[in-house]
């Protein structure tokens, strides 16, 4: 439902900027939702936050249909 109106906004222009928490960007995408509005091409690029031993690593990803496996 949430992921129907994401889409729906990006038809009327609207950027967004989102969470989504898991353990990798893999994990991510392998959500049903997230899947979905990537696919719809709302989201094309992912920052993404690590725990690491000295803190936090962070890196800009990019994210795209063909990335993705179906």
């Amino acid at each position: 439902e949430d992921a129907a109106a994401l889409l729906g906004a990006l038809g009327a222009g609207v950027e967004v900027i989102a969470t989504a928490h898991a353990d990798s960007l893999e994990s991510a995408l392998c959500r049903d939702y997230i899947r979905e509005l990537v696919l719809g091409g709302l989201f094309k690029t992912a920052c993404v936050i690590k725990r690491t031993g000295e803190g936090r690593s962070f890196s800009v990803e990019s994210v795209d249909r063909e990335g993705i496996k179906t």
